[in-house]
C-alpha cells in the first residue's frame, strides 16, 4: 500500500483533533474580530492550501456577513504593494508553514495592520510565530509528497474557524469520514485507464474537491485535467467533451441536485465517460462509473468527497502503473515567490 494510501485513511483521526485543537482558538479569534470590527476576510495559500481556502470561502460566505478574497502572492512578493489591513483578518494556509513566500504574506499583511492567522501542521513553525493566531492542522507529519491528509486538516481547521465567526460550534459524525472511506470503488475500464486528460466538475461545498481531484491526477498521474464547478464548464470548457472523455463529477444530494442531474445527462448525452461520486439516483442512472456515496449533511459533504476521491486517485494511480509517492518533479515543500 502506498504511503498516499496509508495516510490519507488516517481521515477520521484527523478529523477529530483538527476539531479538538481548533475550536477555542476560533472562538477567540472571533471574539477579536468583533473587538477590532473587522470587515474583510482574506486568504493566502498555493496548490492544495489554496483549494481549502475555496472550500472556506463556501463555509464562511453562506453564513456570515463576511466575503473572502483570496490573495495574488505576486502582490507581495515582487510588486511589494502597500495595503490599509488594518480592518482585514489575513489567513495564510501552509501546511509546512516553511516556505518564504507563505512567510512573506504573513509578515506583510502583519505590518500592513491586519490580524493575522496561520493555518499550518506545524504550530512552531516560521509562519505561525509570525502570526497573532494559529490553527493547528493535527494531522501529524505527513511522508507522501501528494497532500491528503494535511488538506484535510486544513479544511476541518478553516470550517471550525467560519462556524466560529458565525457563532457556531463545529461537530463532525466521524462515522460518515470512515463511510466515505470505506467507499466500493468500481474496476477501471480502458476509457479511464487510457486517458490522457480529464474533466472533474462540482458545485459549492465539493468544488474545491473537483479542482484538488485536478491537481492530485495531474500531480500523480500525469493527466492534464481541467477542473470546475459546473456552471463555469457550460462558458467554453464544455468544448472538451468528446466520446468516451472520462468527467468526473462529485454530486452531492441537497441545494445543488437538480443542477447534478442535469449536468450529467447534458454530458451523457454528449458521449462522456462519466465517474460520479455521489448518492443521487439520476446521476447514478447515466453514469459509466459510479462511487456510491453515503447520504451527508452539507457540513461534511467536502471532507467525505474529499476523502473518497483521494481514495480513487491513490488507486487509479497505481492501476496505471505509477508510483503515487514519487511524482516527478515534485517535493513536499515548494519553494516559490
Amino acid at each position: 500500500m502506498s504511503i498516499m494510501m496509508q495516510e490519507l485513511f488516517e481521515a477520521p483521526f484527523v478529523v477529530e483533533k483538527a476539531l479538538e485543537s481548533n475550536l477555542s482558538t476560533a472562538k477567540n479569534i472571533a471574539d477579536v474580530c468583533k473587538e477590532r470590527k473587522i470587515k474583510r476576510v482574506i486568504l493566502a495559500g498555493r496548490g492544495s492550501s489554496l483549494h481549502a481556502g475555496i472550500a472556506f470561502k463556501f463555509f464562511l460566505e453562506k453564513q456570515t456577513p463576511y466575503v473572502l478574497s483570496f490573495e495574488y502572492p505576486s502582490m507581495v512578493t515582487l510588486f511589494k504593494a502597500e495595503r490599509d489591513l488594518t480592518d482585514s483578518l489575513y489567513i495564510v494556509v501552509s501546511q509546512s508553514g516553511a516556505g518564504p513566500d507563505t512567510l512573506a504574506f504573513a509578515q506583510s499583511a502583519k505590518n500592513q495592520g491586519a490580524l493575522t492567522v496561520a493555518c499550518t501542521n506545524y504550530p512552531d513553525s516560521a509562519l505561525a510565530k509570525v502570526c497573532d493566531f494559529t490553527l493547528h492542522i493535527s494531522a501529524g507529519e505527513e511522508k507522501a509528497v501528494a497532500a491528503t491528509k494535511t488538506l484535510t486538516g486544513e479544511i476541518v481547521a478553516l470550517q471550525v474557524l467560519a462556524d466560529a465567526l458565525a457563532g457556531k460550534t463545529t461537530t463532525y459524525h466521524l462515522d460518515n469520514v470512515k463511510k466515505a472511506l470505506d467507499v466500493t470503488l468500481p474496476s477501471f475500464t480502458d476509457e479511464t485507464l487510457t486517458a490522457t486528460q480529464m474533466v472533474s466538475l462540482s458545485r459549492g461545498v465539493t468544488e474545491a474537491v473537483a479542482k484538488e481531484s485536478g491537481l492530485k491526477l495531474t500531480e500523480t498521474c500525469y493527466l492534464f485535467t481541467y477542473a470546475s464547478s459546473t456552471n463555469e464548464f457550460q462558458h467554453g470548457p464544455k468544448a472538451l467533451i468528446r466520446e468516451d472523455l472520462p468527467v468526473i463529477i462529485f454530486a452531492p444530494n441537497g441545494i445543488n441536485r437538480d443542477n447534478y442531474v442535469k449536468t450529467a445527462t447534458d454530458l451523457n448525452e454528449r458521449g462522456a465517460y462519466i465517474v460520479a461520486f455521489t448518492d443521487i439516483e439520476d446521476v447514478k442512472a447515466v453514469a459509466k462509473s459510479v462511487i456510491d456515496m453515503p447520504t451527508l449533511p452539507e457540513d461534511e459533504q467536502t471532507v467525505c468527497y474529499l476523502v473518497a476521491m483521494q481514495k480513487w486517485v491513490a488507486t487509479y494511480c497505481e492501476t496505471r502503473g505509477l508510483n503515487p509517492d514519487s511524482p516527478r518533479n515534485l517535493n513536499k515543500v515548494t519553494i516559490t515567490k
